[in-house]
């Protein structure tokens, strides 16, 4: 008989996935499993959010461009985190205020909307957002935003990585592509009612960590493609690295064909259940791994599909490295 999974935190981490998986209609789809005794994972929940809810843009708003946040007020806000309202002069980007992160977490906003914003006019377009950022000796790696539906991170999602490398001291003005954005469930662009900015590793030895954000928007054209250079450094000895056309960098096997070396989520057109690890022992080639987010299960599907047709053979073999913190945890077999 099979034992329920133990409350206790398991960690599972995947690092590279070299050779064959399933091929759906052009995509590529992979999915892990952790036995835990039950029948179905978890399901996501939906939004909530009721058509009285939603409004199409602020009163700074225009057909070229749908605000999400001003950053002049907490007002429009139902609940949120780590954010400071700043009216200094030299601060702030437009309008009254600005937010400077208050605490020195590794989230550095989150913020639900009392009400729904209709960015679905501009979904073909981009995100824009002014952000400050004292001291990069902070950051250890790359910074994240994300927007969703669903008013909670991780459902109904998109997410995107920016490279620290394109990230300087002071001001920055940011683009991000909407449509390369990387899915956590679907996204309902008549009601999106969440963000929030990230970075996963930070070192607050290092001077000020004061980050502030200001004029987040969507919109039709961008000035810049804030997607930058990945800050990886060189590949290890005997990899080769294909360069993305986003600028991050993805490892390929020497002796055979990678399917996904984790080192960014901006080869996923749709991902669940998986965030960015690049802390050291953590991963074992490249510059990053995936982590399985307290859930049974993760997967994800790449946005161009891998051909692995001289490898379907009898000696074949797919490889993955996967590392679990406490195997006890787990209840039976792991799945791929």
């Amino acid at each position: 008989m099979k034992k329920k999974l133990n409350k206790k935190q398991i960690t599972v981490i995947l690092l590279g996935v070299i050779l064959a998986i399933v091929i759906v209609a052009g995509s590529v789809t992979a999915v892990l499993m952790l036995n835990s005794g039950n029948k179905s994972d978890k399901k996501t929940g939906s939004s909530n959010v009721s058509s009285e809810e939603i409004s199409s843009a602020d009163a700074t708003g225009s057909a070229d461009k749908i605000y999400i946040s001003d950053c002049d007020s907490t007002d429009p806000f139902e609940e949120q985190e780590n954010i400071q309202l700043i009216t200094d002069e030299g601060m702030i980007k437009q309008g009254k205020g600005a937010f400077l992160n208050s605490s020195t977490s590794p989230l550095f906003f989150s913020a639900k909307l009392k009400k729904a914003v209709d960015i679905s006019p501009l979904k073909g377009g981009y995100v824009h957002f002014s952000l400050y950022v004292a001291n990069k000796n902070n950051f250890v790696k790359n910074i994240f935003f994300e927007i969703s539906s669903s008013g909670v991170a991780d459902a109904e999602e998109l997410q995107w990585e920016i490279a620290l490398s394109s990230i300087k001291e002071g001001w920055n003005e940011i683009y991000l592509s909407i449509p390369s954005g990387v899915k956590t469930g679907k996204i309902v662009y008549t009601k999106v009612n969440f963000f929030r900015l990230y970075s996963p590793n930070l070192d607050t030895k290092k001077g000020s960590l004061d980050v502030v954000i200001d004029d987040i928007y969507v919109t039709k054209k961008a000035e810049q493609v804030s997607t930058g250079e990945d800050a990886s450094g060189s590949p290890a000895s005997g990899e080769q690295t294909q360069t993305l056309k986003d600028g991050y960098r993805e490892t390929q096997a020497a002796n055979g064909k990678m399917i996904a070396s984790f080192n960014t989520v901006n080869i996923f057109s749709e991902m669940k259940n998986l965030e960015v690890t690049v802390k050291d022992g953590e991963h074992v080639e490249g510059s990053g791994a995936m982590r399985v987010k307290g859930a049974q299960s993760a997967s994800f599907v790449l946005k161009n599909p891998v051909d692995i047709s001289q490898y379907v053979v009898e000696s074949g073999k797919l490889h993955i490295s996967v590392y679990i913190n406490n195997p006890d945890l787990l209840t039976g077999a792991t799945y791929f």
